[in-house]
């Protein structure tokens, strides 16, 4: 065809083009003819062979080809909708559906319609899609690349799953919608979505995620989804690491009964939130699991844990912790927990090694009757603690310096009327404040004085009447 063939051709509203291989466009064969639509989904190969060939229309093509290798100037097609319809039964990603210029995508609109024959959608590349819509209810993903590789369709602002598809594969969403100036806020089809792999969802700009029959969440899979406000999964049982970590908007969160472990980092960082709701089901919660997060209360924390999680709380700010019992164990307390006092239940039987040790925060420990052992370095390098009280119960100290380098402790209260094993050897005097005091019963003070066998101890210690 000539150039200029319909050019001012006003108003041009169809264009019927014959089924054949390829077609030439010439130049500025539509520029100011006014023509809305241009459907060439029955040609093979189309070449745009100059600029403003087609200067703004609704673009409908199908996936016979690279689209954007058939494009000789992005500026042909300037200003177009693009409605590329794909039909094949099976489908891989090939790098030709990103042009040369990803911002030729943002100033565009390409609506991928997936059609009903498409069964398969494996994935080694990526999509210039900036809405995506599977018609096929039954359209499965396949993973096909590395954990490094782009999203899938990380322009999308827009994406309607297969109203049937259960398992989203690892890192399928990964970074959808961050790419687009139209951040994506929800995917539709959700309600049949029975497991979530790894990162699947994570760095994306959704709100709102709705799956009742979501039952597995891997690692990560929606780490830093900063815009995330709302997820509901009543039927959920397992949970990765990390799954929710970093989701700044994140303000409130059930977990259904039935799930035994949150796992390590799981919602570490989510900064707002604050109203947490676990199941009785609970037995473990991993390291740094609500870490940096707004609750102003330990209570959320169920009664059915054997080891209770300092070491998933840092961040929690207060003046004091009291352990309710029931835990038979604890975990160190992390450096960046913000407490100043701490007291442990009768049912903790041991204090576990490095227990405080690093801690700037905390100025005094009680532990009740019932404890029996404090491991080595428990409390090591704790810069304000004050003052340690220990039960009567208490049968042996750490091997190696339970208590050392506590340079503002001021009294430590041994209520024990028998001396615990490594009394002499748990305290590394030279480490500590000078004038610090061991208050020991009075009926036991000169078992107490016998036992320090090096005179390191003997100022220190000073009889007492519990």
């Amino acid at each position: 065809n000539a150039d200029y063939m319909f050019a001012g051709s006003m108003p041009l509203r169809e264009l019927v083009l014959p089924a054949v291989q390829s077609f030439d466009f010439a130049n500025c064969n539509f520029i100011n003819c006014g023509l809305p639509k241009i459907d060439v989904r029955e040609i093979g190969t189309i070449v745009w062979n100059s600029a403003y060939s087609l200067p703004s229309a609704h673009y409908v093509c199908t996936y016979n080809t690279p689209l954007f290798s058939s494009i000789i100037s992005h500026t042909s097609l300037n200003r177009c909708q693009f409605d590329i319809h794909i039909n094949q039964k099976e489908l891989s990603g090939k790098d030709e559906l990103i042009p040369e210029d990803p911002n030729w995508i943002l100033r565009k609109s390409f609506n991928y319609i997936f059609g009903p024959d498409v069964e398969l959608l494996t994935y080694d590349a990526v999509f210039a899609a900036t809405s995506v819509v599977f018609e096929n209810p039954d359209t499965k993903f396949e993973d096909g690349r590395f954990a490094d590789d782009p999203a899938l369709f990380p322009y999308a602002s827009a994406v309607t799953l297969p109203a049937n598809i259960e398992n989203i594969p690892d890192y399928c969403f990964y970074g959808v919608g961050n790419a687009t100036t139209t951040p994506i806020k929800e995917f539709k089809n959700t309600q049949n979505i029975k497991s979530i792999g790894i990162k699947a969802f994570g760095n994306t700009t959704i709100e709102t995620f709705d799956a009742p029959k979501l039952t597995s969440i891997s690692n990560n899979a929606f780490s830093n989804c900063w815009n995330l406000k709302e997820i509901n999964f009543p039927s959920l049982t397992t949970l990765g690491n990390a799954a929710f970590s970093h989701c700044g908007n994140l303000s409130a969160i059930t977990i259904p009964e039935g799930v035994t472990s949150i796992p390590q980092n799981c919602f570490y960082y989510c900064s707002s939130l604050s109203d947490i709701h676990l199941p009785s089901t609970i037995t473990s919660i991993g390291n740094s699991a609500f870490g940096e997060c707004a609750y102003t209360s330990l209570s959320f924390l169920p009664s059915s844990l054997p080891t209770y999680p300092f070491n998933a709380l840092q961040g929690f700010t207060a003046d004091e912790v009291v352990v309710p019992e029931g835990p038979t164990s604890v975990t160190v307390v992390p450096t960046l927990f913000r407490v100043k006092k701490i007291v442990l239940p009768s049912s903790v039987l041991s204090l576990p090694n490095n227990f405080l040790s690093n801690n700037a925060t905390v100025t005094s420990v009680v532990v009740k009757e019932g404890t029996q052992t404090v491991s080595p370095a428990a409390f090591s390098n704790c810069s304000r603690l004050k003052t340690i009280e220990l039960p009567s119960t208490i049968v042996s100290l750490g091997q190696n310096a339970s208590f050392k380098k506590l340079d503002s402790i001021e009294s430590i209260y041994m209520k024990a009327t028998a001396v615990p094993e490594r009394f002499a050897s748990a305290f590394d005097v030279e480490s500590m404040n000078s004038n610090f005091k061991i208050y020991v019963p009075s009926s036991a003070y000169d078992d107490y004085i016998a036992a320090d066998t090096e005179g390191q101890l003997t100022s220190h210690i000073v009889a007492y009447d519990y």
